[in-house]
């Protein structure tokens, strides 16, 4: 072999060894994009979900624990995900950020978990008289009857009480542990989500295994009563029957039971707790699930010849002075379930003299059944018509009423019932909670008037289109601000009180449970209006045009009288958010989670060990892998795969091609070398349309961006961002990603369109500016109204919007982009000029006006990347 012929084999081996080093450095180069691709998409999922923390933390909406819970192990893992990643693009470097966030996932835990107490320290069930006042062991209702039964002469039901401790030990077997696994799994906020995870909790209840300590002591007590003697094992949980906070209704009792199954009534009480009622009624009222503690009274059946409820005021505060005392023939649940119209006395308080005597037709009637349980039976005749308590029995129990009154302070809501000796025996007795209202007088006009009749359960004015609801699935389709309509007032339909305008039931009265729920809602509502559904469903036009429900006339109008409801001095239907025990628990949860503490990447604090909360974890994250993908010298991104974009106008954009992205080609590229299609629909939206310049401020605008300058280095003009000059575009096939700045802003557009929507998606996170907070805060709202109204869904904090669309064809991912290109284009520097909310507006229809034209104007590019085949229909993002 020549000289020559070696040094060309010399050559030719250097050459494959170049070639192999090249190939080498491609490889480690796409899998550090691959890294930093996915520490964005968790930085966008971290931030999202913690902007809508943020919104939440204001109250201005329902959560619940399953919220914060959720919200906060979504944010810990995002961040997770960003450690790791950032950890991969540099092994060994970033490993101090893993304790630091292990570190402030133990500091979440006690605030996101119940810690429970020890084992119990004395019985788990005791006899009735031993837990009077005693609410911490037997809970409100237990506690307070066993009150009355020992300070007054007043004749109570004996039993047993399973207590707090007796609840804590059974849900201690991994019951607790299980419904919370059961409650991350749930799938949505909506009704349809709570009905299923009721069911499955439920399930885990009723099959869980009562532990023997309970068993023993049961039946120990047992032992004292008659083996014929049957219970009513009612619920009685440490939340319930308290001022202001009735849960009435909510949970279950189940009544005339045999000894030997009380273990199973039990079981169905505590299951009671996660009902759909009980549950919407805590996350209403701003209540954690996990708190809720069911105390259970096993009391001696009462076979009542009849029954009822008596307050002893008027619950919707315009007659002080009387009692009102409500009966209906056997059992008092056809009463608090909403199923009959009861016979109705008002007696004097002071006189206890009768003043007014309604007695109802009563069409059904509850007794005991032989068996166990109770049956419903229905009435006619004088069981129908005669009234359910004599005049002599009537003031008998006007006078109990006072003195029960007396003894605790403060009206009473009481449930009472009349054994077939003729002994009043009291069943529950609780705070009344009194509605608090002013009469008006304005009425509607006379031809509007659809009917009236019924009397006021609870006081206000009320509109809306009306919903019939017959059954559970009918709440489902329930929309928000409707006129419920119902033939009885069943306690269960409070689950959609939050959602109304106001309620009508054909039968029930202002004694029942859902008429309790009302009242403390403030939802306006009348019951017993007779014949009810038959009479509004032969109104067609009342499902076109709505009714207006004025609940203290009794009386129902055609349509919305807007002048009404203005006039209207009932309060508006409550909202518990603000001060409560589920919004004390995120506030917690938010001092580990939002607090940006790392504001100076420059500071010699910037490092792992100053990272106090998750916010500053994905700032550090974020700072660092910018430099760790862009910020080495330019030997480290391999020739092949950078690429500056020329055009026509002078750019510091650079294309990084993850593979197919971009034409075979060396050197630099044109918009026309591009072949990822999310960003060509991204480049067209950034320049169908050229940017005019900044929009005119006023002095105070340019005046407060001065001052922003000044105050703030990092905001300067001139100033270098953190990928240097440069704004890079990372494409792949069928991919973009876009990390740039404009003047003070920063954006992140993201998506993918390829053939299978379930894996297409655009995306945007939009932060910063120059103008004072608020201006940037109404830049913020004006871009995400936009793109709610282009179909994304769009949530701004501050001065940063998040917005996505997902699960759509490619034609709407590209639309999607031409509409991103346009606005981070098209918005910069629009702070300046937001004045004021008309001002936003203004600006926010001209961007809509010229989204429009710019997609009309794109139409056919769009088409020529997918061809006519791919034009999907439809949603608006087009138009």
């Amino acid at each position: 072999m020549s000289i020559l012929d070696s040094v060309k084999k010399m050559m030719h081996r250097r050459r494959e060894l170049l070639a192999q080093q090249g190939q080498g450095d491609m490889a480690r180069f796409l899998g550090r994009c691959e890294r930093f691709r996915q520490l964005l998409a968790a930085n966008h999922v971290a931030l999202e979900s913690m902007s809508d923390m943020g919104d939440a933390l204001a109250g201005l909406r329902l959560i619940d624990m399953n919220y914060v819970r959720s919200q906060s192990v979504t944010t810990v893992a995002a961040v997770g995900r960003m450690v790791g990643a950032l950890c991969s693009m540099h092994p060994g470097k970033y490993d101090a950020l893993r304790p630091q966030l292990r570190q402030i996932a133990r500091a979440l835990d006690p605030i996101l978990h119940l810690q429970e107490g020890g084992e119990p320290q004395g019985p788990v069930v005791l006899p009735m008289q031993d837990v009077a006042g005693r609410t911490d062991l037997a809970g409100s209702k237990t506690a307070r009857l066993a009150e009355l039964g020992e300070k007054l002469d007043v004749e109570t039901p004996k039993g047993i009480v399973f207590s707090a401790d007796a609840f804590r030990l059974f849900m201690g077997g991994g019951l607790r542990e299980e419904i919370e696994r059961l409650c991350m799994m749930s799938e949505g906020t909506g009704l349809d989500s709570l009905y299923s995870l009721s069911a499955r909790i439920s399930d885990a209840i009723v099959s869980a295994p009562i532990p023997q300590q309970i068993i023993d002591e049961a039946l120990t007590l047992l032992i004292e009563f008659s083996p014929c003697v049957h219970f009513a094992v009612r619920s009685s949980a440490q939340d319930e029957d308290m001022q202001g906070m009735s849960f009435a209704g909510q949970y279950r009792s189940v009544l005339n039971v045999s000894p030997l199954e009380i273990f199973d009534a039990y079981r169905d009480v505590v299951a009671s707790a996660y009902s759909v009622t009980a549950m919407s009624y805590r996350r209403n009222r701003g209540l954690r699930d996990d708190c809720a503690v069911m105390c259970v009274g096993c009391m001696e059946m009462v076979e009542s010849v009849a029954g009822g409820v008596m307050y002893t005021a008027d619950p919707l505060g315009i007659d002080h002075d009387c009692v009102h005392i409500h009966a209906v023939p056997g059992l008092p649940v056809s009463i608090v379930d909403g199923a009959c119209d009861p016979d109705v006395w008002l007696v004097d308080r002071d006189s206890l003299v009768i003043l007014k005597e309604s007695i109802a037709t009563k069409q059904w009637i509850h007794r005991c059944n032989d068996d166990g349980g109770t049956v419903r039976a229905h009435l006619s005749g004088e069981e129908a018509t005669g009234a359910s308590l004599n005049r002599k029995q009537v003031v008998h129990l006007a006078k109990l009423g006072r003195a029960v009154e007396s003894y605790f302070g403060t009206p009473q809501d009481i449930e009472w019932a009349l054994d077939a000796g003729g002994n009043v025996v009291i069943l529950q007795s609780r705070p009344l909670e009194i509605q608090d209202f002013c009469r008006i007088d304005a009425r509607a006009p006379q031809e509007d008037i659809l009917f009236e009749g019924g009397s006021t359960a609870s006081s206000g004015v009320g509109a809306g289109r009306v919903h019939y609801v017959f059954c559970d699935a009918d709440l489902l389709a329930l929309p928000d601000g409707a006129v419920m309509v119902v033939d009885q007032a069943n306690p269960s339909w409070a689950s959609a009180l939050d959602r109304v305008s106001a309620v009508l039931a054909g039968h029930g009265s202002i004694a029942g449970h859902l008429a309790n729920v009302a009242r403390e809602f403030n939802v306006p509502a009348i019951f017993g209006m007779e014949k009810l559904v038959e009479r509004l469903q032969a109104l067609p036009e009342v499902l076109r045009d709505g009714i207006t429900v004025d609940a203290d006339a009794c009386a129902l109008y055609h349509g919305i009288h807007k002048d009404l409801l203005e006039k209207s001095s009932a309060k508006e239907p409550l909202f518990f958010m603000e001060n409560s025990p589920v919004m004390e628990c995120l506030r917690q949860a938010m001092e580990y989670i939002i607090p940006l503490n790392l504001k100076d990447a420059k500071a010699p604090d910037f490092c792992p060990e100053s990272c106090r909360t998750l916010h500053d974890i994905t700032r550090f994250c974020h700072e660092k892998a910018v430099r760790e993908m862009f910020g080495r010298s330019s030997s480290s991104i391999p020739a092949r795969a950078a690429r500056r974009l020329v055009t026509d106008v002078p750019t510091q954009y650079w294309v990084l091609d993850l593979g197919g992205g971009l034409a075979p080609c060396t050197g630099d590229v044109g918009p026309d070398d591009v072949r990822s299609l999310p960003m060509r629909a991204l480049w067209q939206g950034m320049n169908c349309k050229a940017w005019e310049g900044p929009p005119p401020a006023d002095a105070r605008g340019f005046f407060s961006v001065v001052m922003e300058a000044a105050a703030n280095p990092a905001l300067e003009a001139g100033a270098m961002n953190s990928m240097g000059e440069r704004n890079y575009f990372l494409v792949g096939d069928g991919y973009c990603n876009l990390q740039s700045r404009f003047g003070f802003h920063f954006s992140t557009v993201e998506g993918h369109a390829g053939p299978f929507a379930e894996e297409n998606y655009a995306y945007l996170q939009f932060k910063g500016g120059g103008a004072d907070p608020e201006r940037r805060k109404l830049r913020a709202a004006t871009i995400r109204n936009i793109l709610a109204r282009k179909g994304f869904m769009a949530n701004a904090r501050d001065d940063a919007v998040f917005a996505s669309l997902e699960n759509v064809s490619a034609h709407r991912v590209l639309c999607a982009m031409i509409v991103l290109g346009h606005l981070i284009v098209h918005t910069r520097q629009l702070d300046m000029a937001m004045g004021d909310i008309q001002a936003a507006k203004e600006y926010e229809v001209e961007l809509m006006d010229d989204i429009s034209e710019v997609l009309l104007r794109s139409e056919p590019m769009i088409v020529s990347l997918l061809g006519p085949s791919a034009r999907m229909a439809s949603t608006g993002m087009e138009q």
